[in-house]
């Protein structure tokens, strides 16, 4: 089990009934459930999917002792300070994919936390929250089973509130922030909270409803990869360096590739760019692009 450094801040435990007052939605919290400690949310919420809990379940815990994020990694979870919480979301659009459901999550909490805080949180393709070169935030997304009509997709969210630096392991220090440490200002959970799932239903309906052009719109507004120079490390040890472009229909980040890397990978017709479905992202510096496409045809381009 993990042990934490305790906050020097204390703030108010979190409460279902709270969070359900401030709650303004229609399905989002039909179930609604916080526990004082989970080994994960979101291994909560699969569990719960699979005996029937209602679309729109949400879970939160207080702390999680295995939390987990992208690529297998650990999420660091001290108690009483940040938000752990995850959606049960039933027969969602199959046509978006969980790649889209990802990051219409992304979009969704940057749009909640926009007016609420006094920093810039932004998107790190796919679904890191960061100020800055800093991560303050994560979505995973996960999913029961993806044949339709029993497809059942979970949404993840781990947020860095109140954390305090003290709190952090030193290898985390210079990586990791959150909303406190950036601001100086403590944050109401609850309505942080409140706000992200709500925003979160109004999202996820006009993505069930077709309205992709527009959520792309308002990510690619959001994502800091675009535009920067960046190195893509693969899960087998391989490495790519190219510019961030762009973001597909298909949700992969299209990265312009000098030649000589791209041979064997794409297409004749574009021999200069990749599409990047997974691997961890390093931005290198930013790179002015002169239009969002340079030298790509015309009929590769996504909009």
């Amino acid at each position: 089990m993990a042990s934490y450094l305790v906050s020097r801040f204390t703030d108010t435990p979190l409460s279902a009934e709270r969070l359900r007052s401030l709650l303004n939605t229609a399905w989002m919290g039909t179930r609604l459930e916080v526990y004082d400690e989970l080994d994960s949310t979101n291994t909560t919420a699969l569990a719960q999917a699979r005996r029937g809990a209602p679309h729109g379940t949400v879970i939160v815990s207080e702390t999680q002792h295995a939390g987990r994020g992208r690529l297998g990694r650990s999420w660091h979870s001290p108690p009483g300070v940040n938000l752990y919480c995850s959606i049960v979301l039933r027969h969602p659009p199959q046509s978006a994919g969980l790649s889209w459901i990802s990051l219409m999550a992304g979009v969704a909490v940057c749009e909640a936390l926009h007016p609420r805080v006094a920093c810039s949180v932004a998107l790190k393709w796919p679904n890191d929250l960061v100020v800055g070169s800093r991560k303050v935030g994560g979505i995973l997304c996960e999913s029961v089973s993806h044949r339709m009509p029993d497809w059942i997709a979970v949404i993840g969210l781990g947020l860095n509130v109140n954390l305090e630096r003290h709190q952090l392991p030193p290898d985390l220090r210079e990586i990791a922030t959150s909303l406190f440490m950036e601001t100086g200002q403590h944050g109401d959970r609850h309505e942080l909270l409140a706000s992200i799932l709500t925003h979160l239903e109004c999202f996820y309906d006009r993505l069930r409803d077709g309205n992709l052009a527009e959520l792309k719109n308002r990510y690619l507004q959001y994502c800091r990869t675009i535009g920067h120079e960046v190195r893509v490390q693969y899960a087998d040890g391989t490495a790519l360096y190219g510019v961030a472009v762009d973001v597909g229909w298909n949700g992969a980040l299209l990265v312009r590739v000098p030649f000589s890397q791209t041979l064997g990978m794409t297409t004749e017709r574009s021999p200069s760019f990749v599409e990047v479905q997974a691997g961890d992202i390093l931005h290198l510096r930013e790179h002015p692009l002169s239009t969002p496409y340079p030298d790509m045809p015309l009929e590769n381009r996504s909009f």
